[in-house]
């Protein structure tokens, strides 16, 4: 495929799954030779990991200002800039202010656009969602899970192109520390134990407490739960509740909480299992990726795209239902199987989940549009 231009709208406020999922769409489209320009908030993270990573990067749309003089300002900017040379790909990430870019392809007839759905909420059947989702408001849809491109299908019918795009990403030992602390103490970890780890945020959602509850069932005094957690400040009763619930069931002395780290390469060299106890969401499920590239395999439950990536009894295990017993016999199977299955998780990275796949597929998907 030639070089080709692309603008990649990425319009998240915060730095999520989300916002990694479009980042990385940007660094492997550019790996793979074609010119990347990012769209993004003004002083929004995205924005400014995309400058330090030399993407170009464009700022002057506010496209989560619902204002008509805004959204119309937003869209004589992007006239504008269409004008000055040939036209791109667009691929817009969020619905917020995407309009521009369908209106933009009544003028351009060849500007194509491909919208991309991350969210884990069912699309609302609405003539407008069927128009902005179909053929006439745009020339493909990828969802990040299975399910996310059924609903679109269901949503717009035969007649428009939707494919599935799975998370994809740089194994996590080539990435920068980023934010993270700089100079930590090592972390002791006991030696000769079977460590498993969730890694995430303690939200409800991420299931913590179930995740404690099945570990306590376990009942296994030769394992060791670790607990990495994003941000310890950022949900502050969460994580109270999470150390009371350590403290009650006996596991002061099995479990580990600990916050941001530089060295989370260095400290997943000591993980056996990932447990992913996610009560919902996860369709992105960067941290499955994560693990995955370090072949550790994982045991979750069926939620989101889980049951698309977790093939159980090969890369982890996958259990039948959302209960602390099913997950404490998933810990149980995962820490007699963890060697075998670390194996499989890790060709399953190679396979599908490195950055080069993830573009690759991508530029697949673009091809089977037939637009150039």
């Amino acid at each position: 495929m030639e070089p080709t231009d692309f603008f990649l709208a990425i319009n998240t406020r915060w730095w999520n799954a989300e916002a990694h999922y479009a980042f990385n769409l940007a660094l492997a489209l550019t790996q793979a030779g074609h010119q990347v320009t990012v769209l993004a908030n003004a002083a929004s993270p995205v924005a400014q990991r995309a400058a330090q990573a030399g993407l170009a990067v464009w700022t002057e749309l506010d496209l989560d200002n619902n204002r008509p003089w805004v959204q119309w300002g937003n869209y004589r900017k992007l006239r504008a800039r269409l004008s000055q040379g040939r036209l791109p790909v667009v691929v817009s990430f969020k619905s917020s202010g995407s309009w521009i870019f369908s209106l933009a392809r009544k003028r351009w007839p060849g500007l194509v656009l491909v919208r991309v759905r991350g969210e884990a909420r069912r699309p609302k059947t609405n003539g407008l969602n069927r128009w902005a989702y179909g053929p006439q408001g745009c020339n493909g849809v990828l969802g990040a899970g299975s399910q996310i491109a059924d609903w679109i299908r269901e949503l717009v019918g035969p007649e428009q192109k939707v494919g599935v795009l799975y998370y994809g990403a740089p194994p996590l030992a080539s990435r920068p520390a980023g934010g993270r602390d700089q100079s930590p103490a090592p972390l002791e970890l006991p030696q000769g134990k079977t460590v498993y780890c969730l890694l995430g945020r303690t939200q409800a959602v991420k299931g913590h407490q179930i995740c404690l509850e099945a570990f306590a069932l376990l009942a296994e005094p030769e394992s060791h739960l670790l607990l990495l957690v994003k941000d310890l400040e950022e949900y502050p009763l969460e994580l109270q509740n999470i150390k009371e619930k350590i403290t009650s069931l006996g596991l002061d002395s099995q479990v580990t909480v600990v916050g941001q780290r530089s060295d989370l390469f260095e400290i997943l060299q000591s993980v056996q299992v990932g447990v992913i106890p996610s009560l919902g969401s996860e369709v992105n499920c960067r941290v499955l990726v994560e693990f995955f590239s370090l072949s550790i395999p994982v045991v979750a439950f069926g939620v989101g795209t889980l049951p698309q990536l977790v093939d159980s009894g090969r890369n982890g295990w996958l259990c039948p239902t959302i209960s602390a017993e099913a997950l404490a016999e998933g810990l149980k199977q995962a820490g007699a199987q963890y060697p075998a299955w670390g194996k499989e998780a890790g060709a399953d990275y190679r396979a599908k989940y490195r950055l080069e796949v993830f573009g690759a597929r991508f530029l697949d998907f673009f091809a089977q549009l037939g637009t150039r």
